[in-house]
């Protein structure tokens, strides 16, 4: 399990309101404590690896469409 922190502004990646609906935004917050600000390394793959949150772990992190530049999402 791990958090994963800005740097720059010490703030949590989190899946706001512990949503665990297809398409929800992820975002950021000022504590790691709950389990939507946790995550989970899943190996798929040799090198593939995936994100995800420990409050719901049938999903997984993602960008919006699968297209760049889009909003991450779970």
């Amino acid at each position: 399990m791990y958090t994963i922190r800005n740097v720059d502004t010490n703030r949590f990646l989190e899946v706001p309101f512990a949503n665990c609906e297809d398409v929800s935004n992820v975002a950021t917050w000022l504590n790691d404590r709950e389990s939507h600000k946790k995550w989970e390394i899943v190996e798929n793959g040799t090198t593939i690896y995936i994100l995800k949150s420990t409050h719901c772990l049938s999903k997984a992190l993602d960008s919006d469409s699968g297209v760049i530049d889009a909003n991450a999402i779970i």
